[in-house]
């Protein structure tokens, strides 16, 4: 019996035999594998891995804010339409009108209009105003505009000063007296208040020569003056008679003065006939036939 177990245990299939063996080879076998594996895992970094560029994504920029719209209403930085450039530009608008002789100064009684809160420049122009001064009370009116359009129209009271600068005279002067700058001193008056004044304009001492006695201290006024006498009674003056194409060449006694343009009679020399000619410049008489 043991001789049959034997000999039947000899003859069992060869891969049963053998499969311990082949169990006890793959365990081994795996578990180097896991060995191997676990190493791996735990092992360091490659420093040629690590060294490499990085790259990092750039978040998206965010889209641009549309553009606003620029806002007519001014900023704290940007000019404002004050009531002194108002005031200025009525001025010389008026001016313009008028032309005076000096220059004209307006005194708002009432307040002009706020304006600080609407954008510079602005542009006023002048609707209604006195065609000449008769005093010194005036009213205007006038509208403003600036960039977005009309800012309002307004008709406001003003006081003004015509002011200009006149002869005021310095020494006592005669009737007839030949004048001179050195005889005047020019001062700065509102016309308003001296109507009458000459303007300090050298031409008038060609033109003109006092027509009553003149007093120091006082302005020289148009009724002081006359026109000044090219040629005075009894006087010698040159006469140049013309007949057509024939000239003739004399002289002449004066019976009477007069100014530039009067026909004032004469007398011939010679014949001693009287005739009458127009004074053309000084001590010089025309006479036509």
């Amino acid at each position: 019996m043991r001789c049959s177990s034997a000999s039947a245990s000899s003859n069992a299939n060869p891969v049963i035999r053998g499969l311990p063996i082949m169990v006890l080879f793959a365990t081994l076998l795996f578990s180097r594998g896991s060995a191997s594996n676990l190493d791996l895992i735990l092992a360091p970094l490659d420093p040629a891995l690590v060294a490499g560029p990085v790259v990092v994504e750039q978040p998206a920029e965010p889209a641009a804010a549309p553009a606003r719209r620029e806002s007519s209403q001014p900023t704290e930085k940007s000019p404002r339409i004050s009531r002194e450039e108002i005031l200025d530009q009525l001025t010389r608008a008026f001016t313009e009108r008028l032309q005076p002789v000096g220059y004209l100064r307006l005194h708002p009684q009432r307040d002009l209009p706020d304006l600080s809160r609407r954008p510079a420049p602005a542009r006023l122009e002048l609707l209604d105003a006195p065609s000449r001064l008769t005093g010194n009370a005036i009213m205007l009116r006038f509208r403003v505009e600036d960039a977005d359009g009309e800012v309002g129209e307004w008709h406001l009271p003003f006081r003004v000063q015509h002011l200009a600068a006149v002869w005021v005279v310095d020494r006592r002067l005669a009737t007839g007296d030949p004048l001179s700058e050195a005889d005047f001193t020019a001062r700065e008056v509102d016309l308003l208040r001296e109507a009458h004044a000459v303007p300090a304009d050298p031409a008038v001492f060609h033109r003109y020569e006092p027509a009553r006695p003149l007093v120091p201290g006082r302005p020289l006024t148009w009724p002081d003056l006359a026109p000044r006498s090219l040629v005075r009674k009894g006087e010698i003056v040159d006469v140049v008679a013309t007949d057509g194409l024939l000239t003739i060449n004399m002289k002449a006694l004066a019976i009477q003065g007069g100014a530039l343009g009067d026909v004032i009679p004469l007398r011939n020399l010679e014949s001693r006939r009287d005739f009458a000619g127009e004074i053309t410049h000084e001590k010089r008489v025309r006479v036509t036939f």
